[in-house]
């Protein structure tokens, strides 16, 4: 311990003689040091005013890129808008004809059927007109026979009448 206590002093005293012997310090810097600093000073501003210059390049044109981002955002809205609309339109014309054109296919079927039912019945039709008119003219050869038995039993009527009236005008003048 004894031993500690004097390495302990001769170190105290060398750090002393040490601070005797170098030279006093200068309370501020030299003027070299000065010059350097201010030449360091003056590259430090021109580097950052040459960076602030790429800077605000940089930021005006990522401002131009922000700017057309939202441009075409917007747009795109609108766009996205208009297909929309038109999109609902397509699809309310397309069912709007859809069901026109099935009305229209339904409609033509019950036409197409009525009209197979009523040519069917028109033949049946003229079939049946055929056979009245055949009947007619078998009527009209009978009316016309009976016409001709007629007019002959008419004229025998008329001839005994002519006969019996001048034979009774006969016998009242005799009386």
């Amino acid at each position: 311990m004894a031993n500690a206590l004097y390495l302990l002093a001769l170190l105290a005293g060398a750090s002393l003689l040490d601070a005797a012997a170098a030279p006093p310090k200068k309370d501020g810097p030299s003027l070299d040091d000065y010059k350097a600093g201010q030449a360091k000073k003056a590259e430090d501003a021109s580097a950052a005013a040459a960076n602030d210059g790429k800077m605000a390049a940089v930021k005006k044109v990522t401002d131009m890129m922000e700017n057309l981002q939202h441009q075409v955002l917007e747009e795109g809205e609108k766009e996205a808008a208009t297909y929309d609309k038109f999109a609902c339109f397509c699809k309310k014309m397309t069912n709007e004809k859809t069901k026109a054109i099935s009305k229209g296919k339904t409609a033509k079927g019950d036409l197409e059927a009525s009209i197979k039912k009523l040519s069917t019945e028109r033949d049946n039709l003229d079939k049946k007109i055929s056979g009245l008119n055949a009947d007619v003219k078998a009527a009209e050869k009978a009316m016309a026979k009976l016409q001709g038995t007629s007019d002959e039993a008419l004229a025998l009527y008329e001839k005994n009448e002519a006969d019996l009236s001048a034979a009774i005008f006969g016998v009242t003048e005799a009386i």
